[in-house]
């Protein structure tokens, strides 16, 4: 139920840090899909060496996602639920992303290789 709740034991001695954010299922309109994800994913794809970054790539990226088809679907427009990080991903780690400069994101990562 914790972890339900987003109540997560982070220690052995029973120390709990607390995140509204932990596990969004059904709720802030977490099943739209979000191409700015899409691209965040592709962004770390690239990190990761398993893909190489180019305009082309991320444009398809940004093209898997269709938030309109899902609106359209449901009913519903967008919108950034309160509490929303600005970048829309909220990455526990790293420089928050911009789905227009990926580049400059990878940047400031140190892979190791």
């Amino acid at each position: 139920m914790r972890t339900l709740t987003g109540r997560l034991k982070v220690s052995p001695d029973g120390t709990v840090r607390a995140s509204d954010r932990y596990l969004l299922i059904g709720r802030a309109n977490a099943a739209r899909p979000d191409p700015v994800q899409a691209a965040w994913l592709y962004a770390q794809m690239v990190r990761w060496r398993q893909a190489e970054l180019n305009d082309t790539l991320l444009a398809e990226a940004l093209a898997v996602l269709r938030p309109d088809v899902y609106d359209r679907a449901n009913g519903t427009t967008e919108t950034l639920p309160p509490g929303e990080p600005a970048d829309r991903i909220g990455a526990f780690a790293g420089p928050p992303f911009d789905p227009r400069n990926v580049a400059a994101h990878l940047a400031a990562w140190k892979t190791g290789r």
